[in-house]
């Protein structure tokens, strides 16, 4: 029962630091509204997921300082900003759809030839 409501809470406290994000966002300039919406779009359509949180947060407390500093989004993120976001799913080890379907290939074909997988 405690474990229940730890997760509870922690669930709580994450939709509270998102919610808190997202009206981060909304005072942004519009140019860094426009990308970080994009870029949202984008991690939103192949995460497995809560794992991307973070990252969403990470980027528009960035944009914020960014923009308070009077920098373009574009050289925050890039002209490639696909490129920008899928590194930072690589850095912050956000779980992708693709990345799940890699996974279980490599668990059948582990178990085929009774290979044993590296623990992480």
């Amino acid at each position: 029962m405690e474990k229940m409501i730890e997760s509870f809470k922690k669930m709580i406290r994450e939709k509270a630091e998102y919610k808190a994000s997202r009206e981060l966002v909304e005072t942004l300039p519009e140019d860094y509204k426009f990308v970080y919406k994009e870029i949202e779009k984008y991690m939103f359509s192949f995460v497995v997921d809560e794992s991307v949180m973070p990252v969403l947060m990470n980027i528009s407390e960035s944009f914020a300082i960014a923009a308070s500093n009077g920098r373009s989004v574009i050289s925050i993120t890039g002209e490639d900003v696909g490129l920008f976001c899928d590194n930072l799913i690589e850095k912050f080890k956000v779980k992708t759809w693709v990345g799940k379907q890699k996974e279980k290939m490599n668990k059948r074909i582990h178990k085929k030839f009774e290979i044993k997988m590296n623990e992480e």
